[in-house]
């Protein structure tokens, strides 16, 4: 009667864990076919808009080489200090004026080639120190021989790529200081999970869907303000 017993409650304990493993098995096998694959497509860049400078005495007039995407544009000028003053302007016809009275919206600190942190000026007093005149800012550079130009990347502002990569951790985007003094991402494909993720968010369309013809522009060189 004992081993009776015995073989008829562990029988069930049995199945149970057979029960228990095969539902591990099956847990096991679904994560494993369901891992993301991300067989899409690499992001592609835009060839940078350039922009020619033509300084009057009342306004600076900047020509673009094209008509951004997003209708806005940033003008930057860099201060004695390496720092970078920018200005959110629109953009008609491919052109901006940039007026006396037009203050900076923004100021990037740079180190090392990097950004190092980044203040918003609009709204603050006009008279507040390091703000000042944007125009003064383009005419000082241009007097020193400092950077100045036009750039399309709202970084640090804008971080939506960064912020949605999904293996940015990887450092797949970079967000490098050129050598002509605008901040331009960098895409390392090697790393790239080829998700789509980056182009879908990226709102001045300097990221872009490879197969989106409409957002390729001509690579031209004119003259530069820098």
């Amino acid at each position: 009667m004992t081993e009776n017993s015995t073989d008829s409650t562990s029988a069930p304990g049995f199945i149970l864990l057979g029960l228990f493993l095969l539902c591990a098995l099956l847990v096991f096998m679904f994560q494993r076919n369901h891992v993301p694959s991300y067989q899409g497509l690499y992001p592609a860049m835009q060839p940078p808009i350039e922009g020619r400078f033509e300084f009057g005495p009342d306004q600076v007039l900047v020509t673009l080489s094209a008509e951004p995407e997003w209708k806005r544009i940033v003008i930057f000028a860099y201060g004695e200090d390496g720092t970078q003053f920018g200005i959110i302007k629109p953009v008609y016809d491919r052109t901006v004026n940039i007026m006396k009275g037009d203050f900076p919206d923004f100021r990037v600190r740079i180190k090392n080639g990097q950004v190092d942190g980044f203040d918003i000026l609009k709204g603050a007093n006009n008279s507040a120190e390091g703000q000042g005149d944007f125009r003064n800012h383009l005419l000082r550079a241009k007097e020193s021989g400092r950077h100045y130009g036009v750039q399309e990347c709202l970084y640090p502002i804008c971080t939506r790529c960064l912020d949605i990569c999904p293996v940015i951790s990887q450092g797949v985007i970079l967000m490098p200081v050129a050598e002509d003094g605008r901040i331009y991402p960098v895409i390392n494909l090697s790393k790239c999970p080829r998700c789509g993720k980056c182009f879908e968010v990226c709102k001045p369309g300097i990221i872009r869907n490879p197969n989106d013809s409409t957002s390729t522009r001509p690579q031209s060189s004119p003259a530069r303000g820098y």
